[in-house]
């Protein structure tokens, strides 16, 4: 569908822009151009975070490291683990600071 071809469909004068009164109906008829963000459960958020194959890999790891009693692999695993949490956090928290940062300039 061509430019013109998509204004005409809306109804829209390419020179002029919508009318007030058209923009007050289709906002009160369609709502506000906007996607609601889904916000979902603390929990649910933090368990995603051990959601995937390195981080499943990991929590195998440990637990055959606790019932072979191999409390040492057990603890270096663990902090394997929880430096894989703190870079997919900080990846996340990168990319949460670029996005505000273009949104805002």
């Amino acid at each position: 569908m061509s430019v013109p071809d998509t204004l005409a469909a809306l109804g829209v004068n390419p020179e002029t822009g919508l009318a007030s009164a058209d923009a007050a109906v289709r906002l009160k008829e369609h709502g506000y151009n906007e996607v609601v963000e889904q916000q979902g459960h603390p929990v649910l958020k933090f368990l995603e975070k051990f959601w995937g194959l390195a981080a499943w890999m990991l929590e195998l790891i440990m637990v055959l490291s606790a019932v072979l009693h191999k409390f040492a692999d057990l603890a270096v695993v663990g902090a394997l683990l929880g430096t894989l949490l703190r870079f997919r956090g900080s990846r996340c928290l990168q990319y949460s600071v670029t996005r505000w940062s273009v949104a805002l300039l």
